[in-house]
């Protein structure tokens, strides 16, 4: 890979903004370019664009304006926001793919790398995308609405060179289930990775973090509640407990020594895969980044579901099912002095494919690329 591309080092990486996930999974693969000598330009927007600020501060940044959130509200709520949410979606796809070729152009830029931007593209130099959810998760009242889906995934789909799919091929050991296994991807050029995160394991530290508490996702609306929720209980709970609340805007550590709890505003970096590395059990939303972190690290670990996410409640029932993570129906139901006796019932973590694998794969595929189809650009 240090031969590619030959005529300049300038790649654009363009994060989705929903969620501190895509932003987290994405650093392991923007890192390993930077290591080799390319010029980094990150496009994102939000908490995701600052978090990326704090880990490549010799980074170009591009802030672009990101999708809405597709499941906002409930019931009759849920119907009111998804309509618009819809047109706001393509209208910003069509926004971004003007964009990107200015900036390839203005930046002479030789690859992008998109997670979850769709219209982040070029068919002038290689473009790839990064995704799990192939397709998306309905309730069954609105089935009705599954081709429409698949039809907008499949039509931004097929504009990208390669498809990279953080999972595993084989369902068994699958982490997205059924969202990572669209019936048109034998129609695209793909590829399953195995799992990506930003943590790696660190043999021989000593886990003297009972609880990690980590609080993630996109609807702020459920964040104060969760937090409350979590705090009320690992007060209970005995051990030293710490919470990571992923507000990029702040670096402030609260402490309460009675209830031997450290919150941090945020952490990024080193301390980050430090804090999960000393944590014993993990308690987090059900995003698929967790999953994925967890996975790589091999974690106790519980996942509570986003109200009203429809993709983590799936996710926490497919996971549920395989007996790799705990899971709770939502909120309400948390009872985390319970949950914690059963840690025993967990299975091994089913594959041994982490993260160097998925780097490894990428790096080759996308020099095969470069050299098959772009060699006359890059």
């Amino acid at each position: 890979m240090s031969q590619y591309p030959s005529k300049n080092k300038n790649i654009l990486f363009a994060v989705s903004s929903l969620g501190l996930g895509h932003a987290t999974r994405t650093l392991p693969i923007i890192r390993d370019f930077e290591l080799r000598g390319f010029r980094i330009f990150i496009l994102s927007d939000g908490k995701a664009l600052e978090y990326l600020k704090q880990e490549f501060p010799t980074a170009r940044f591009i802030t672009s304006k990101d999708y809405p959130p597709l499941e906002r509200g409930k019931d009759l709520q849920y119907y009111l926001y998804i309509c618009p949410d819809l047109f706001r979606t393509i209208f910003t796809v069509r926004r971004e793919h003007a964009e990107t070729e200015k900036i390839i152009t203005d930046a002479n830029i030789c690859a992008i790398f998109s997670d979850g931007r769709y219209g982040v593209y070029s068919r002038r130099i290689p473009s790839f995308f990064l995704t799990h959810q192939t397709q998306f998760h309905v309730r069954p009242r609105d089935v009705w609405f599954t081709p429409v889906l698949h039809f907008f995934n499949y039509s931004r789909l097929k504009k990208f060179d390669h498809i990279f799919i953080p999972d595993y091929e084989d369902e068994r050991v699958s982490l997205a289930g059924k969202l990572s296994r669209a019936h048109f991807l034998k129609k695209l050029p793909h590829s399953y990775i195995g799992t990506l995160s930003s943590l790696r394991r660190q043999n021989g530290i000593s886990e003297d973090i009972d609880y990690l508490f980590t609080i993630s996702g996109f609807l702020d609306e459920h964040r104060p509640s969760f937090i409350k929720t979590l705090l009320e209980q690992a007060r209970e709970l005995p051990g030293k407990k710490v919470f990571v609340l992923g507000n990029p805007a702040s670096s402030e550590v609260h402490h309460d020594p009675e209830a031997n709890i450290t919150i941090y505003e945020n952490v990024s970096g080193e301390k980050r895969n430090e804090l999960f590395n000393r944590a014993r059990f993990v308690v987090s939303r059900c995003g698929y980044t967790t999953l994925m972190d967890m996975a790589e690290l091999e974690k106790p670990s519980l996942l509570i579901p986003t109200p009203n996410q429809r993709e983590q409640e799936y996710l926490a029932l497919w996971n549920a099912e395989k007996r790799i993570f705990l899971t709770e129906e939502g909120e309400e139901q948390i009872s985390l002095a319970q949950q914690i006796t059963r840690v025993q019932e967990l299975l091994p973590f089913p594959s041994s494919v982490k993260t160097h694998h998925a780097l490894e794969h990428i790096r080759r595929t996308m020099q095969n690329i470069a050299d098959n189809r772009f060699g006359d650009i890059v």
